[in-house]
């Protein structure tokens, strides 16, 4: 899987929230944004998430989890172009 999502090497630090919900993750890295005046990333996987559990009634498989992290590199490369 890591050979298909080889990523292109961009001049960014990259931050890493993670913990139950409710904790303020969101609400910290949109001011880290903002402090260091970058752009904000919104959340995607738990949409994708949320999605694939009310349309198949599923959780992220192995083979499907290639497609979200796909994905999320695009999602990486927009954003790392605006910044």
């Amino acid at each position: 899987m890591e050979k298909e999502l080889k990523q292109d090497p961009i001049n960014i630090v990259k931050v890493v929230l993670f913990g139950p919900e409710s904790s303020g993750k969101t609400t910290l890295s949109r001011h880290l944004a903002r402090y260091y005046h970058t752009v904000w990333a919104p959340e995607f996987a738990r949409e994708y998430l949320q999605e694939k559990w009310n349309n198949e009634r599923k959780t992220c498989e192995k083979r499907r989890f290639t497609s979200y992290c796909h994905r999320t590199n695009e999602i990486r490369k927009f954003f790392s172009k605006k910044s």
